[in-house]
């Protein structure tokens, strides 16, 4: 398919906009973790399980149109994940989420 840059626009706005939303859904979690007293660690095992196969689902639709890096997966799945605004909405909050909620204070 061929994408003009007036529908690459709301395309990127739409991948990108649960990120942030995840991200503002976190600041509690690290707000509570700035108040504690200790040294900041990040847990990559975490983001690592969580956090990639969200990401890679929220942006899908760029790997899909502008790399080409998913035609190894099944039709079906293809199908699913770039017809479908939910599962990316969904993936990009968690990922979000995990990227902000991942940073933390251990004594």
């Amino acid at each position: 398919m061929y994408y003009t840059r007036a529908l690459m626009t709301p395309m990127i706005f739409i991948m990108i906009w649960p990120l942030v939303v995840g991200a503002y859904l976190a600041l509690p979690h690290l707000i509570k973790h700035i108040r504690q007293q200790g040294r900041w660690y990040y847990d990559w095992v975490k983001l690592l399980a969580v956090g990639l196969p969200a990401l890679y689902i929220a942006l899908f639709k760029a790997f899909y149109f502008f790399f080409h890096l998913t035609h190894w997966m099944p039709s079906r799945i293809q199908v699913l994940l770039v017809n479908s605004y939910f599962s990316q909405t969904v993936a990009g909050l968690v990922f979000g989420y995990v990227l902000i909620s991942s940073l933390e204070k251990r004594m």
